[in-house]
């Protein structure tokens, strides 16, 4: 029986050297030491908190601004203008009140609002300037360590080709296939091969014939095996529209199981049952579909369940769900391998909304999302 678990990760590739453990850079390493003395030092900064995360040891990289360099480059600003003198000092002072967000746009806020007190006046004289603190930001924040030359030019040369340019979380940049295609034909094929290829394998799992040739194979083996398929991606620092797939054929599931192991079942799929669940089974779809159930067995569970599904949407739908299911329960978004791609390191697919990002590896670059939505596809059901 073949289990195709995708391996849980956010960022490590196939045939990848493996990592050694992480050093945390020196501001890391400043910060630790400070936090570790507790009231012997007061720990400073202004962070992004969460612009990627590393599943092999479990921790969240934050990016560090540069408060001197934000300081002196807001300077020169109407903010900073229009600021009163306590303001100014606050600025001056920016870097000891251990300001912190999750992107940028909400960091420029979180400063706008310790800048001015809290005090509706003073935020209305300076919101209108808001612009000016996050380009500030922006000049203050080097790019995340692990980027590399190469893959910071990948990235400059696509972000002006987006449509819309986003540094938020939960809302990447837009970028149409035609112009993805006027930054690198190899990125727009390498997108449109792979989106093509998933397209055929989910016609392939809306087919009873699919899981009749195979039946000792999960759902989740029939959506994953051949293709450059990586893992679910976890979404982990919440770059993309974070939502939650529930299952469908569960209830489906246990009430099959249910039905054959009593006395108006088949026969034979009567007696399988009860040996691997028991006379009363209480099971899940991913249990019988990953069970020593024999062949004839899994055959009338794939047609009288997985095929009730109405459409071939739902049971491709399905059986991506059953693969993320390894790595994270009802995660919607599928992570692909993007080889020969012009610099782009991955593909990822959100199989509910029919949605395609691309992205260059360790990407956080002057606070931008690190994916770009590519649209102008065809539909992948």
């Amino acid at each position: 029986m073949r289990t195709h678990e995708p391996v849980p990760t956010d960022r490590s590739r196939p045939g990848e050297p493996r990592r050694r453990a992480e050093q945390p850079s020196a501001i890391e390493q400043l910060l630790a030491l400070q936090r570790g003395a507790g009231n012997r030092a007061v720990a400073r900064f202004l962070d992004v908190q969460n612009i990627d995360y590393d599943p092999t040891s479990g921790r969240f990289h934050t990016g560090h601004v540069n408060a001197a360099t934000f300081v002196t480059t807001l300077e020169d600003s109407n903010f900073y203008r229009t600021c009163n003198p306590a303001e100014k000092a606050r600025v001056q002072n920016i870097n000891t009140a251990n300001l912190a967000a999750v992107d940028m746009p909400t960091l420029t806020d979180v400063v706008i609002q310790h800048v001015a007190n809290n005090l509706a006046p003073r935020l209305n004289a300076l919101t209108p300037h808001r612009s000016n603190v996050e380009g500030a930001l922006v000049v203050a924040t080097p790019r995340a360590p692990k980027v590399s030359d190469r893959e910071e030019g990948v990235f400059k040369r696509i972000i002006p080709k987006a449509t819309l340019k986003s540094r938020s979380k939960g809302v990447p940049s837009v970028i149409p296939l035609t112009d993805l295609n006027d930054v690198s034909a190899a990125m727009s094929n390498g997108v449109a091969t792979t989106q093509a290829t998933v397209a055929a394998r989910n016609q392939a799992l809306g087919q009873a014939a699919t899981y009749m040739a195979q039946p000792s194979w999960s759902t989740a083996d029939f959506a994953a095996n051949g293709l450059a398929v990586r893992s679910a991606h976890m979404n982990m620092a919440g770059w993309l529209v974070q939502h939650n797939v529930a299952p469908t054929l569960d209830l489906a599931a246990n009430n099959w199981a249910n039905h054959h192991a009593g006395p108006g079942g088949h026969a034979g799929t009567r007696q399988a049952i009860v040996a691997e669940f028991g006379v009363a089974p209480a099971v899940t779809a991913r249990d019988i579909e990953r069970s020593n159930l024999p062949d004839p067995a899994k055959r009338r569970y794939f047609n009288e369940v997985v095929m009730a599904l109405p459409t071939p949407r739902q049971r491709a739908t399905h059986a991506w769900r059953e693969y993320a299911h390894g790595t994270m329960p009802g995660c919607p978004f599928i992570e692909f391998t993007a080889d020969q791609a012009g610099g782009l390191s991955r593909y990822v697919w959100d199989y509910v909304n029919d949605a395609w990002y691309v992205g260059v590896h360790y990407n956080w670059i002057q606070g931008y999302n690190p994916f770009f939505h590519v649209t102008g596809l065809p539909s992948s059901f």
